[in-house]
């Protein structure tokens, strides 16, 4: 398991106090008033709470990573030794517009607040771990629950998706589309893609 020079100072993550997004979210998990929670460390609250909120939430999770950039010079990604990993909670609110035409939809961020979890140092070979609450992730996996079709959502289209949509490429049967040079030798213009947009 890869160390990081930061060890030292994550030894005991769970002597953090709660504020902001993690204290919203761990008491509306556990049903607990934030008065009880804000500015108190998980080892305060799973002695405060014990035998009233499930002690999994208690628990920490370890998520390690490799932090890369790519090298144009060897056309291969290249470790980063020593780099600072901010690992950042973000919550948003989305603007959507559901054309009831169209099978596509496009939604923008708005009213963003974003707070760092906890931050790292890699090692010699760019690697890192990370302890991050328990309850934190249990809230976003039922956020996910809740809305079962948000993943549709909120998975990007591609350039690809838009021409084959408006009629322009055929959709393929198998594997990947065509490569853009077959796009030009083939002729195809986004007329039918404007007209429809027009329609």
């Amino acid at each position: 398991m890869p160390q990081t020079r930061a060890s030292s100072v994550q030894q005991s993550p769970d002597r953090n106090p709660l504020v902001g997004l993690q204290a919203q979210r761990f008491a509306q998990i556990t049903n607990v008033p934030i008065a009880e929670v804000e500015g108190r460390s998980i080892a305060e609250l799973s002695e405060a709470l014990k035998w009233r909120v499930d002690p999994n939430l208690f628990l920490f999770r370890q998520i390690c990573g490799q932090v890369v950039r790519w090298d144009p010079v060897s056309g291969e990604f290249q470790p980063v030794p020593f780099a600072t990993v901010h690992v950042m909670d973000t919550e948003c609110d989305f603007l959507g517009f559901f054309p009831f035409y169209a099978k596509m939809c496009w939604l923008y961020p708005i009213w963003c607040r974003e707070e760092q979890i906890t931050q790292v140092v890699t090692d010699g070979c760019g690697n890192f771990c990370v302890w991050i609450p328990w309850f934190d992730i249990e809230w976003v996996v039922r956020w996910r629950l809740e809305r079962y079709c948000f993943p549709e959502v909120f998975v990007p289209i591609s350039l690809g998706d838009v021409l084959t949509y408006t009629g322009v490429l055929l959709k393929p049967a198998q594997g990947s589309g065509p490569r853009p040079v077959e796009l030009q030798q083939a002729g195809l213009t986004l007329a039918p893609a404007l007209k429809h947009r027009r329609a």
